[in-house]
């Protein structure tokens, strides 16, 4: 089972730390470790065993999902850790335990060290395995079969809000759970912010949009970004777009592995200054996605590319009270190269919606 196979990795990096085990406090990393995705959940684990505390609401679903672990109701978190044997060094994820907690849990327990770690998992969940990825690739294909069907609605007149609500429900008419983030349609000057609030602004000649958007499936996300063009684009509308499409499609092209994540970003943050833009790009050039929208690794400084990994590759040009463009893949990381999960059409050019 995937997950076991997930805890014996855990282990064996728990053990290279120094330490006997650790308690997982993360809903995500619980979910990924056990499969069980409630909001009351947390792990102990120990030498030769493993604890998931949960309560009365979800003890069938968790002894359902959680194999390898013993399910725990009506313990505290101390208790808990005071049934492991011996003096045991137990790390813990710092941020994802709160003041209270950590402080309730120092005061109970009895035996153990407690030592703050927070990236084990995060650098264990950076590498998809082929269960993960086959989600992912799930996710993807839903926001790319909602982007298509979104087009004949992308016209002068509509507003950012009700052409976010087609979209999300069309997600969700194909099989997404939900969406990954609250959806960004941004039109016009609003297409200059990054993380525009979409509103109630109508669409107008002569405007850029830029939709980022994304489906949840199976607790896993999918994250995409296109932009189009009402009416007929300027030199100035072109010479941005253009540049954009130059800096996505180039540094994806880069993606493999042992190859550096910086080299990745200095690539398209070149093309982009040779643009003239350089200042107008002003976000990272790309994140890990899965369980979370943004997790390890980034596509940057510190990451070297190693098959599994899963990441967006977003430039983007924004120019105040003008107006922006962001082209956005989801890329995996094979053993050979890479491959965009997201095949909706990306034009060369500034193009009209379905173009």
């Amino acid at each position: 089972m995937q997950t076991l196979l997930r805890l014996a990795k855990f282990r064996q990096r728990i053990s290279q730390l120094g330490a006997d085990g650790a308690i997982v406090t993360d809903r995500e990393n619980v979910a990924y470790l056990t499969g069980f995705s409630g909001s009351a959940g947390t792990l102990v684990i120990g030498p030769g065993r493993a604890y998931l505390l949960t309560d009365g609401r979800y003890e069938i679903r968790a002894k359902a999902l959680a194999k390898g672990y013993k399910v725990t109701l009506g313990k505290s978190l101390a208790d808990v850790v005071n049934e492991l044997p011996g003096r045991p060094t137990l790390i813990y994820e710092q941020g994802h335990l709160t003041d209270g907690r950590l402080s309730e849990l120092q005061s109970g327990v009895r035996r153990a060290s407690l030592v703050p770690e927070g990236r084990v998992l995060q650098e264990i969940r950076a590498v998809k395995d082929p269960g993960e990825i086959e989600l992912l690739e799930r996710a993807v294909l839903i926001g790319d079969e909602a982007w298509g069907r979104l087009q004949p609605s992308i016209v002068p007149g509509v507003t950012e809000v009700e052409l976010a609500n087609q979209l999300e429900a069309t997600m969700k008419e194909l099989g997404a759970s939900g969406v990954a983030f609250d959806t960004i349609v941004a039109s016009g000057p609003n297409s200059a912010i990054p993380h525009h609030e979409t509103g109630e602004r109508k669409l107008r000649e002569g405007d850029f949009v830029t939709f980022d958007f994304g489906a949840l499936y199976k607790g896993y996300n999918s994250d995409m970004t296109r932009t189009v063009f009402l009416g007929e684009p300027t030199e100035k509308h072109r010479e941005v777009y253009n540049a954009v499409y130059r800096a996505q499609v180039e540094s994806a092209a880069m993606i493999a592995p042992g190859v550096s994540g910086e080299d990745v970003s200095d690539k398209a943050r070149e093309i982009i200054k040779e643009a003239g833009y350089d200042k107008n790009f002003t976000h990272g050039l790309g994140h890990g996605v899965g369980r979370n929208v943004h997790e390890l690794p980034g596509v940057g400084k510190g990451t070297v590319f190693e098959p599994g990994h899963v990441v967006t590759v977003e430039p983007g040009i924004y120019i105040e009270g003008w107006g922006g463009v962001r082209i956005e893949d989801c890329v995996l990381v094979t053993p050979s190269g890479s491959r965009a999960l997201t095949t909706s059409p990306k034009p060369e050019w500034p193009t009209a919606p379905g173009g």
